[in-house]
């Protein structure tokens, strides 16, 4: 599988998830009359306090079909909410794998999880526990380990994305919108 594509205008290798590379590649596919799986694809995480719900922190994990790489900062104790927008109503799986690490190094236990529904009007929101509950109770410690989250999203073209975020758990006060 490649993930690199030459930049015509510089000669230079440039990944094909970047924005660079994806333009490159939209421009080739335009001259041969096609186009790019996935990239109407938009998957938002919505982190609510639930003490007041007028209180939100957004973080955007795939904006056009391209995977942030940016090191999210969750809230702890807020409730979240998936939001995934896709150009094709149908069936889809969001599957999650997440391991934490102490100082990055591996800590045992893998947490893995699985969404499905349907997307209906090219939308599908799921909401999930809250940030850091562990048996109904909020664990301060898990503000303690980095995460990485490894997803497989199979949509209802059944094309299928597969990307890492990283993460950690914070304070909401030490929290913001993210990209």
């Amino acid at each position: 599988m490649y993930d690199k594509i030459v930049n015509p205008n510089t000669g230079r290798r440039v990944s094909i998830y970047g924005q660079i590379g994806r333009k490159i590649l939209k421009n080739y596919l335009n001259q041969l009359g096609g186009s790019l799986p996935n990239d109407s694809l938009q998957l938002t995480i919505i982190f609510t306090d639930p003490d007041d719900t007028s209180n939100k922190i957004r973080h955007k994990e795939v904006v056009n079909g391209v995977p942030s790489r940016t090191k999210f900062i969750k809230p702890l104790g807020w409730i979240p909410t998936t939001i995934i927008e896709y150009n094709t109503d149908g069936e889809m799986t969001k599957e999650d794998n997440t391991k934490w690490y102490i100082s990055w190094t591996p800590i045992k236990g893998i947490n893995n999880s699985e969404l499905s529904g349907n997307i209906i009007n090219s939308k599908v929101e799921f909401i999930s526990n809250k940030i850091g509950e562990k048996d109904g109770e909020i664990n301060s410690m898990a503000t303690k380990p980095n995460f990485e989250n490894t997803s497989t999203l199979t949509l209802p073209d059944e094309s299928v994305l597969n990307y890492k975020i990283s993460f950690y758990i914070a304070e909401p006060h030490k929290c913001s919108d993210q990209e």
